[in-house]
């Protein structure tokens, strides 16, 4: 439990805002998490251009995005890359501006999937529905496992849920450090870290801060240790590396709860 402010508490890994469901998702036993194929690569090099034509020019409007530690990248051939989430288009801001080559599959949770249109457009991007049920996490290590192995990437945001420009990095979940060390690809954490707007956008009114993606070293656990033990050691590693890096790169803070919505501690929503 993470404290926000005086008045609202709420778990880190849940959303500030209301979920929409606009359309059901159906996932069950039959359901492919991982798409592949020569026609979906085709739909997925497609989608991809046009959202790289979109979304490139806007996340840099937007956020003035810039991006540190490229280097960081040649010295992986394919990896697990974890990030915060702070920002409501960071995955379109990653996937174009700073990892763009690796075309990774990314890790979403089920808003986008519940969304018309939209839901098939996220899935041609390589987008991979959470298993909501214990019956269909079988199938969707599997098919994670099967993209790691075969020398795809994966982006995931161990956090569980976006807060809009949070000013430190929030707990972890421990899937991302699972899939590192069951299939032996290194952690390339991705850390976002914020600086004031340049004159102009503040001369115009704008409070909210720009962006810098920064692409830290790879980190992999090789001591001869169980598994269960390389995951946890793995995941204090990055968490550690991940908030050092935060604390001393961020220049401004700025966060604000959204006036839609009052979460309530866990404890209190039970008993009602």
């Amino acid at each position: 439990m993470d404290l926000v402010d005086d008045n609202v508490i709420c778990p880190t890994n849940t959303h500030l805002s209301p979920e929409p469901e606009i359309c059901k998702v159906k996932i069950d036993e039959k359901y492919k998490f991982v798409k592949k194929g020569f026609f979906y690569n085709i739909l997925y090099f497609f989608c991809y251009t046009l959202t790289f034509l979109i979304f490139f020019p806007i996340t840099w409007l937007c956020y003035g995005v810039r991006v540190k530690g490229r280097k960081n990248l040649r010295k992986v051939k394919n990896a697990v890359f974890i990030s915060n989430h702070v920002l409501p288009f960071d995955t379109f801001a990653t996937t174009t501006h700073a990892i763009l080559f690796k075309h990774p599959y990314f890790i979403s949770n089920h808003r986008p999937f519940k969304m018309p249109v939209i839901r098939h457009c996220v899935r041609y991007l390589r987008a991979v529905p959470l298993a909501p049920t214990p019956s269909t996490t079988r199938n969707f290590l599997r098919d994670v496992d099967g993209a790691l192995k075969n020398g795809k990437s994966i982006l995931i945001y161990p956090e569980g849920a976006m807060w809009d420009y949070y000013p430190k990095i929030r707990p972890f979940m421990p899937g991302a450090f699972r899939f590192s060390i069951k299939n032996n690809v290194p952690i390339v954490p991705i850390v976002i870290t914020f600086r004031k707007a340049c004159w102009l956008y503040r001369i115009l009114g704008r409070k909210k801060p720009f962006a810098t993606i920064n692409i830290l070293e790879p980190i992999t656990i090789s001591k001869d240790i169980p598994q269960k033990q390389k995951e946890q050691e793995l995941e204090l590693l990055c968490y550690n590396t991940m908030t050092e890096y935060f604390n001393a790169n961020n220049q401004i803070s700025y966060f604000s709860k959204p006036v839609q919505t009052i979460l309530k501690p866990q404890n209190e929503t039970e008993k009602e």
